[in-house]
């Protein structure tokens, strides 16, 4: 009596760049959206560090569209790596 086994696919516990792409993905558009709320309620502020505050998300956000100017197909490892340290880098400024 032989008794056949189902194959599975080999797969691999390591992330694909596709896989680590997207999930880095959401996380920017997260963070880019709690940026952008937050400068809109900077703008209503009243403190003196106003200014100081809309000039430093600002900042923040124009590095990302840095980041990202050449999309997100188009993003290599390297870049992938750039915008961890940058998540890393919002932490405080939210």
């Amino acid at each position: 009596m032989t008794t056949q086994m189902a194959s599975k696919p080999i797969t691999s516990d390591k992330p694909t760049i596709e896989s680590k792409k997207k999930e880095l993905r959401h996380r920017v558009e997260a963070k880019r959206k709690e940026l952008e709320a937050r400068l809109e309620e900077l703008k209503t502020d009243t403190s003196a560090k106003k200014d100081q505050a809309i000039a430093a998300t600002k900042q923040k956000l124009g590095e990302l569209e840095q980041l990202v100017s050449d999309g997100w197909d188009q993003m290599r490892e390297g870049t992938l790596d750039r915008l961890n340290s940058w998540l890393g880098s919002c932490d405080s400024c939210s």
